[in-house]
């Protein structure tokens, strides 16, 4: 009786690969939905900016504006949504998907009370920060097994990153001094710059790296 539900090795080795190609797949698509969703959020914040200069009336800009931040709230809910599907995969996703949950609640909240703007801006700093870092801890741990190029990329995304937090720490402490004014005007500059190449360098990897969690799935050994 023992040996009849004995699975044969090729069998069990078979269903592993079956199952590890579903989770790739499955993963490769998850990422890819996360892009769509800060797509969404980007095109929805850049029509608002636009539409502005453009406006007829303050009726209708209240109704678009009304209608961007309904669907920019519904892609923030659905990034965090599927945040906690790739939790399933990796724990740090997980732990980015509460951060990021609660930032977007606190920012959501935020344009109800003025008196905690201040206070509730700093914490939704701080907790995008985490996010982002744990965020990229899941991306590298999820590629370390099948792309160690790709695992590479998202660290040196982190390190990058880091060295933006630190470059503003230095030039927001460099605001308070006067004689370095000019030193923090250009620092600024430099930083703005650098946050729009991250925030584009961030796009394309999470585009790539659905792109290429898709095509592991289609192999036949890991």
């Amino acid at each position: 009786m023992i040996l009849n539900n004995l699975v044969p090795e090729n069998e069990m080795e078979a269903r592993y690969l079956r199952e590890r190609q579903n989770d790739l797949r499955t993963m490769g698509n998850l990422y890819l939905a996360l892009f769509g969703c800060l797509i969404g959020t980007i095109a929805a914040s850049i029509f608002a900016r636009i539409y502005v200069s453009f406006a007829s009336s303050l009726a209708s800009l209240i109704r678009v504006a009304l209608f961007v931040s309904i669907f920019a709230l519904a892609c923030g809910i659905g990034y965090a949504v599927v945040l906690f599907f790739l939790a399933k995969y990796q724990r740090d996703f997980k732990i980015a998907a509460i951060a990021y949950a609660i930032a977007e609640g606190l920012s959501f909240l935020k344009s109800f009370s003025s008196d905690w703007s201040t206070l509730i801006s700093l914490v939704v700093a701080g907790l995008q920060i985490f996010y982002i870092m744990k965020f990229c801890d899941g991306m590298m741990a999820s590629f370390d097994t099948v792309d160690l190029v790709m695992s590479g990329t998202w660290q040196t995304f982190k390190k990058w990153y880091l060295y933006m937090l630190y470059a503003t720490l230095v030039v927001t402490a460099a605001m308070i001094l006067p004689f370095l004014g000019l030193f923090a005007l250009i620092g600024a500059f430099v930083l703005a710059v650098g946050a729009i190449v991250l925030s584009i360098w961030q796009l394309i990897l999470l585009y790539g790296s659905g792109k290429r969690m898709k095509e592991l799935s289609t192999k036949n050994t890991f």
